[in-house]
């Protein structure tokens, strides 16, 4: 029942007069009060609605900015392993480099194995050879002092028969 009408009722009740219009006032009193107490809740209620109208408002802004902060974040994420995976990538091909640098070397190794068993056979060899090369020298040498004697000798006798 609107306001109006019960203040209407009530006015009717207080002509009339008697206990029923005591009981009338106090109800027209009680009634004053409640919708005193009534428009004061509204008001309220009004408040508190503005406030989650605010913090809603609020709500949002923090929600856009999670959105935000949460797709610039998958973005870096996505930067990052990409990132990461041309490191591995670029770490894939430098150790494939050293692995075919290694296989180089081991054959640089054994190339170098075999020249040094080369080489130690040249120096033998060598050796070998200068050991003969110096024992024909020593024998030449004792010859030529052999013949020098024996020119030397022969030429005392030609130079003993032409004199």
């Amino acid at each position: 029942m609107p306001t109006e009408r019960i203040h209407e009722e009530m006015n009717q009740v207080n002509a009339e007069g008697g206990t029923v219009a005591t009981l009338a006032g106090a109800v027209d009193a009680l009634n004053l009060s409640l919708a005193h107490h009534a428009a004061w809740t509204e008001e309220r209620f009004d408040t508190v609605d503005r406030r989650f109208d605010q913090v809603d408002e609020r709500l949002e802004i923090v929600e856009h900015g999670q959105v935000r902060c949460s797709r610039e974040l998958n973005q870096l994420s996505y930067k990052v392993d990409k990132g990461f995976a041309r490191i591995d990538a670029r770490f894939t091909e430098v150790d494939a480099r050293f692995t075919g640098l290694e296989v180089r070397m081991d054959g640089l190794e054994v190339r170098m194995d075999g020249l040094e068993v080369k080489i130690d056979g040249v120096e033998a060899n060598a050796a070998a050879r200068h050991a003969s090369l110096e024992a024909k020298f020593d024998r030449m040498s004792a010859r030529v002092e052999e013949v020098l004697c024996l020119a030397i000798r022969d030429e005392r006798r030609v130079n003993g028969i032409d004199e």
